[in-house]
This record gives structure tokens, C-alpha cells and sequence, in this order.
């Protein structure tokens, strides 16, 4: 890549990368992002400019961006090697471990004396090779899911049990002749739900037959659904987006309160 940048933008550049370091340095990552990207819209020649906002976006969770950036710097200069360590740490956090594997390697190519290298491409090559061996010797005969083994009638909901109901509904399903038969099957609706956010509410549990229930229909659904799903947004529509509540059952509770449970218009 070639890029002429006069000695005054040089220096502008290196300040902005000062002040997104000073940033970093506060762990603030976002900041940084956007120091760097002045920097590299100033002087898009230093590997090093896209290197460190890699890390940024590593530290972030943004492991494809921190690729590309890393990708970036090596089109800048091929020999720079915290470019191909930051891309190899992406792809590891992606999970291509074959990608990732080579450019650790390449790491401990060109510096054999990088213990931290050295320790990242032996932890890589080992899980590399592990889930290749599993690869191999794996056999479709050999697989039974979990759902599968799962006998309801073995679950009764006990008499004791005072809590939300699950409703029930004909569905047709098929023997182990291949006939064609129908059952009774229960399935959670809205009502269920509003019932069991009052009753974990006051820190009591479900009947096991439920939760396989749940769980099971849960599978079932998500495995009908393609991996990548688009949800289209009514223009009318308020859509709220929510962090990671960290397992904390009452601020998923507080959320709904304040928001509303999700509909159509509230997605």
C-alpha cells in the first residue's frame, strides 16, 4: 500500500494515537476506537494505528472488526507481527481455529523468543487437534440427543403442586409402527408465562415434567429456524434493546415492568 502523508498530518496523527493510548490506558475502549480511526483517517500508514484498535475491539467482543483491522495492518506491512498475533486471537475468539493456528505459528515463526506466542499456539494446536481427533471418530449411528430419551409419562406434575398450569392441545404425531396418532400436548402460552413470573417471583419452582417440557419445545422450535433470522420492525413499532442482565431474574421482571412484555409493537 502507498500513501503519501506530509510531516505536519504525521504529527497529527501520532497525537490522536497518544490520546486513544491515554484512553486505553483508562479502559476506555469505545473512546480509543474512535481516537484510533482519526488516527489511521490521518496517516492510514501504521500497521500500528489498526493493531491497537484491533486489541480495542478484541477487549470489546468485536472479534470480526479487530480481523479486519488486523488484516489491514499486514496490507500496510506484511512482516508486522502483532498483526498476525491480533488476528490470530480474533480467530481463535471466533472459533477458526485452523485460521487462528497458522498465524500463531507464523508468530512464533518470526519470533521464536515470544513466550506469550509460544504458549497461545501450543494451547491452540492442542484444542486444534483435539476436536479433530473427536472429528474423526465420531460416528452419526453413535449420536441420541437428550430430548429424544426423554419420557414425559416418567414426570408427573405433583399433587402437591399449587402452581401455573400448563395448558394442553391436540397434536398428531406418529408411532413407532409410523402411525399416525393424536395426543395431548401441553405447551406454554402468554398465560403460563404471566403466571410463572409471579410464581419464580416469590422463589418457587417448576414441577421437572414442566421444565423438559419447556426445554424440549424450545429445541424443537429453534432447530425449525434458520441460523441468521431477520425480524422486521413496524414503523410504528418501539423496539427496546436490552444488555446483559447477568442471571438477575428481577431485572428481567423490572424490565418488563417498565417496558411492557414483547408484542408487535414492542418487540
Amino acid at each position: 500500500m502507498t500513501h503519501s502523508v506530509d510531516a505536519e498530518t504525521v504529527a497529527r496523527a501520532n497525537e490522536l494515537k497518544l490520546e486513544a493510548n491515554a484512553l486505553f490506558a483508562q479502559k476506555k475502549y469505545h473512546e480509543a476506537i474512535d481516537k484510533y480511526t482519526e488516527a489511521i483517517e490521518a496517516d492510514p500508514t501504521v500497521p500500528a494505528f489498526y493493531t491497537n484498535r484491533a486489541q480495542c475491539h478484541i477487549l470489546t467482543e468485536g472479534y470480526g472488526a479487530a480481523k479486519q483491522d488486523a488484516d489491514a495492518a499486514l496490507d500496510v506491512d506484511s512482516t508486522f507481527i502483532k498483526a498476525y498475533f491480533r488476528r490470530a486471537t480474533a480467530l481463535l475468539a471466533m472459533g477458526q481455529l485452523k485460521e487462528a493456528r497458522a498465524d500463531f505459528r507464523e508468530v512464533t515463526n518470526r519470533a521464536p523468543g515470544d513466550a506469550i506466542a509460544r504458549k497461545k499456539y501450543t494451547e491452540c494446536d492442542k484444542l486444534y487437534r483435539r476436536i479433530q481427533f473427536e472429528q474423526a471418530i465420531d460416528s452419526e449411528a453413535d449420536r441420541k440427543r437428550v430430548a429424544d430419551s426423554i419420557d414425559l409419562n416418567n414426570y408427573p406434575v405433583p399433587e402437591s403442586y399449587e402452581g401455573p398450569r400448563m395448558a394442553v392441545r391436540k397434536v398428531s404425531k406418529q408411532n413407532k409402527d409410523g402411525e399416525e396418532i393424536e395426543e395431548d400436548e401441553e405447551y406454554v402460552d402468554k398465560q403460563f408465562v404471566d403466571g410463572i413470573a409471579e410464581w419464580f417471583r416469590d422463589q418457587k419452582s417448576l414441577p421437572v415434567r414442566y421444565m423438559y417440557v419447556i426445554l424440549m419445545q424450545v429445541d424443537r422450535m429453534l432447530r425449525q429456524l434458520p441460523t441468521l433470522v431477520d425480524v422486521k420492525i413496524p414503523s410504528n413499532a418501539v423496539m427496546t434493546v436490552c444488555g446483559d442482565v447477568h442471571g438477575q431474574y428481577y431485572d428481567v421482571l423490572n424490565i418488563f415492568k417498565l417496558n411492557g412484555f414483547p408484542s408487535e409493537t414492542k418487540p
